[in-house]
Formats: structure tokens, sequence, C-alpha cells
């Protein structure tokens, strides 16, 4: 759906994006993480033109970007930042309908889109007449997202979206993000800052240090598996317990097969278990079956113990 091939973006004398290379499946939600400045929204704005990459390549369905008309390519991605954009003299229908009517769309069949999105993105159709100033926070970025899949792009590019939303509101806004993806499975390229947030919506994460792309993978194996101790402080010991209560989380988890055990047992004991199983993670709990530790099957086939 989306290949970057050895993509490099400099800014000056400054790499932000260093040979960047990924493919990004359709329908899939690909998070990008990394620290500020790391080129992780360098790289989003490239695939729809808004940023001019310096080498490489970036193709969409088999097309290289460069072969495409940007206005017409952008009018075919949505896109939602952390401002959101909304035009504070447009009502919330009028925002919606921009892209529809810059491509043409009748009247009837924009009506009759907007009353869907906005059921999509949980908005009842009240909404519609009201302006950017009389929404919260949380309403104004379902707003933003209803505005970014308005006209039914394949491709959504988040830039993070949920940002500048409260701690509460945005759970709340990441769950329903998760259920509008499970229905209309766009293919979405989501830039955080926040490991929780890339570990809960994500189906693969990549992970970028410095214009350069540390680890790509789905989020199981880079819990049990991190690239390097970079990678591990990112995930951090601290949140791994935290990971592992999220529910897109646990379901990787499942699927790749754990075993649990008594934090009273010895190391030796836990090893022989994992081993007889061929299971690569073991969780330890304690009588109250509260999560205490993992052990990790290495590939030197000795175990390694992570506290939470």
């Amino acid at each position: 759906m989306i290949e970057l091939t050895n993509v490099t973006k400099k800014f000056g004398n400054m790499t932000a994006v260093n040979n960047l290379s990924l493919h990004i499946e359709k329908g899939s939600l690909t998070m990008f993480i990394g620290p500020s400045g790391c080129g992780k929204t360098t790289t989003l704005r490239m695939i729809n033109r808004l940023t001019p990459f310096d080498r490489g390549n970036i193709m969409v369905n088999g097309a290289p970007i460069n072969d495409i008309n940007p206005v017409e390519l952008r009018r075919n991605i949505g896109y939602v930042i952390q401002e959101i954009g909304l035009f504070p003299h447009f009502t919330v229908f009028e925002n919606i309908a921009i892209v529809p009517r810059l491509l043409k769309w009748e009247q009837k069949k924009i009506e009759q889109r907007i009353e869907e999105i906005l059921e999509l993105v949980t908005l009842n159709q009240s909404f519609a007449q009201k302006y950017p100033l009389q929404l919260s926070g949380g309403e104004k970025q379902r707003v933003g997202l209803a505005r970014a899949l308005a006209a039914e792009p394949e491709i959504l590019l988040m830039d993070e979206p949920f940002g500048a939303i409260d701690p509460i509101n945005r759970l709340k806004l990441q769950d329903s993000f998760l259920e509008i993806q499970e229905e209309i499975k766009k293919t979405i390229v989501f830039v955080t800052h926040d490991i929780n947030e890339a570990i809960k919506l994500g189906d693969k994460i990549a992970i970028i240090n410095e214009g350069n792309l540390i680890q790509y993978d789905n989020v199981s194996k880079i819990l049990s598996d991190p690239a390097n101790e970079f990678v591990e402080n990112l995930l951090g010991q601290d949140r791994n317990i935290k990971a592992l209560s999220l529910k897109k989380a646990k379901d990787y988890v499942l699927k790749d097969g754990f075993i649990t055990v008594l934090d009273t047992e010895s190391h030796e004991s836990i090893e022989k278990k994992m081993k007889e199983k061929n299971i690569g993670i073991a969780f330890a709990l304690d009588k109250n079956n509260h999560l205490k530790s993992r052990f990790v099957l290495e590939k030197a086939t000795k175990i390694k113990k992570q506290k939470f």
C-alpha cells in the first residue's frame, strides 16, 4: 500500500530522515514513535508531499508519489493534526464538506455522507450546525477525524491527533478510534510520542531515533524482543504492566502464546516449563494474581527476568 525505500531528507546540514525503508500494509494501523525531532512527522509529511524528500522513493498503491499531482494526492489522503485546523467561521457541516465540495460531489451526496460520518465518530446530527468554538477538545478532534474521512480516502495520516486532549478523554477517544478502525479498515499512519498509545492502537510500531528506523515490527515482537537498549528504555519497565493491561496488546500476546507461573518458582523450573511448551514468554503472578515480572526465553535458551 505504502512503500518507502531508502528515503532521506535533509534540512541544511541536518539529516532529518536517514535512508529509511519500510512497507505499510493495506488496512493496517502503523504507529510512528520516537523522541521530539527524530523525524517521525517529517516522514509522515513526505507521504503526502507536504515535505519533499531528497533521495529514495515513496510509492502509494504501486505508483511513485512524485508522479502524482500533489493536490490530487492530498485530496485522496486524509490528514489529521493535533491543532485540528477547523475553520472557526464554518459550521461543523461546512468544515466536513470541504474536500467533497472540492471533488465536486452533489449536495445530496455530501449531506448523506456527513450524516453517516457524524454517526461514525459518535456525534449526533445536531452538531452539524455548531461552530468550532461551541465544541470541547474531544468533540473538535472527532470533527477533525470526520473531515479527514469525509471523501472516503484509502489512507489516513494522523500527527499526534490526541496529544492536546486531557488523559480521561484521550483514553475515550482512543477506544472510539479503535472501534472506528475496526469498521472502516483504512490504511493509517499515526505519529505519537506516547508509548502506551502506540501499544494500544498499533498493528505495527516504527521506532525512530535521530532520523533512523530502529525497529519496525508488530506489538508483541517489540515487547518481547526489543532491538536494543534504546527500545528497552522507550518501553520502560514501569510501562510493561500498563501495556499488558491494554486490550490490543493482550490480543497480540495471546496470539503468540505465553504461560503464567508463580513468582515463587525457581528460574530453573520456569525455564524448563518454557522449553517444554516451546513458549518464549512467561508472566510471573503472585498469589493474588497480580503481575510481578516477565521472563523472556532468549536466543541462547537462557531466561531473562524483567521486574515490573
